[in-house]
């Protein structure tokens, strides 16, 4: 910075540019949700939810002060003081009824993370809108949603991001939710179905 002040004056410029966020998925139901920011608004949002921890944060609380931050952190998220500008936030959880009603122990997944143990797809039902999706009973494979228009209704399209879970392009995770559904023959040669849709995301889309 005293070396070369124009220098680093404008590479700040172009790192600010950069600014985003993201999520990792990490093991036993836990994942990192970032941010890269300019320094002052990093340090700022780490100085607020300190704050907030240390004032909430009581003798009886059987938390540490790092979990205490850590709900401070989801709760100044996910609050919602003002309903007329509340976005609403959906998350995509796919489990097996037999789980839910603790006849099985096999995992459920969620979208965007990948697969979650019983006990938190329990949990997460328990204050949820489920919407249920057929299977055939001999193959367990997902019925069928037949139409003629190019548009995929709205149930076609839970059915294609419940079966497809991630973008189909190799390696790309994206959320199939969060992407767009592409005809593999084109419409109206290919119908819009099931077997002939796919989830892309944006810029899959583009590169198919």
């Amino acid at each position: 910075m005293r070396v070369d002040p124009e220098g680093h004056k404008a590479r700040a410029e172009e790192r600010k540019k950069q600014r985003c966020t993201g999520i990792d998925s990490l093991e036993d139901d836990m994942a990192r949700i970032w941010a890269f920011l300019p320094a002052h608004l990093a340090a700022a949002c780490s100085a607020r939810v300190d704050a907030i921890a240390q004032q909430v944060k009581t003798p009886q609380d059987p938390r540490t002060l790092d979990q205490v931050r850590a709900d401070v952190f989801a709760d100044l998220l996910l609050a919602t003081p003002d309903k007329a500008s509340a976005v609403k936030v959906e998350l995509y959880v796919t489990v097996s009824a037999a789980t839910l009603m603790g006849l099985s122990e096999q995992p459920g997944e969620l979208a965007g993370y990948g697969p979650i143990t019983p006990g938190l797809a329990r949990e997460l039902a328990g204050d949820a809108t489920w919407r249920r999706l057929l299977t055939d009973p001999a193959t367990a494979e997902a019925l069928e949603f037949g139409t003629s228009t190019y548009r995929p209704p709205a149930a076609l399209r839970r059915f294609v991001w419940t079966r497809d879970r991630t973008c189909r392009f190799p390696g790309c995770t994206r959320p199939s939710h969060k992407s767009e559904l592409d005809h593999t023959i084109p419409f109206p040669v290919g119908s819009t179905s099931a077997d002939n849709l796919g989830a892309f995301c944006k810029r899959h889309h583009r590169v198919k």
